[in-house]
């Protein structure tokens, strides 16, 4: 069994984790690969189980990918709710 731990760390951790924890529990039937996450702090912890090497990438990818999209879907919300003041010259 391959294993591989990612710590991120980020500023907004109980949005990103609120938005990608459920896609851990909606693991798919003869996956490949299993997944367990939890939140500490400002850090998102995730560990992926898989069976061979190209499942293990496979999940990696998808995993941090959904952590990034869901970072950067939090700043824009985050900046449509609080627009900076502008100036004009």
């Amino acid at each position: 069994m391959l294993r591989s731990r990612y710590v991120v760390e980020i500023a907004n951790t109980d949005t990103v984790f609120d938005a990608i924890a459920p896609e851990s529990k909606a693991a798919v039937a003869g996956s490949r690969s299993s997944l367990s996450i939890c939140k500490t702090g400002e850090t998102i912890l995730i560990q992926i189980e898989s069976c061979d090497l190209a499942s293990l990438r496979a999940a990696t990818n998808s995993w941090l990918r959904l952590v990034m999209v869901a970072t950067e879907i939090d700043a824009v919300v985050t900046e449509e709710l609080n627009p900076k003041p502008y100036k004009c010259d």
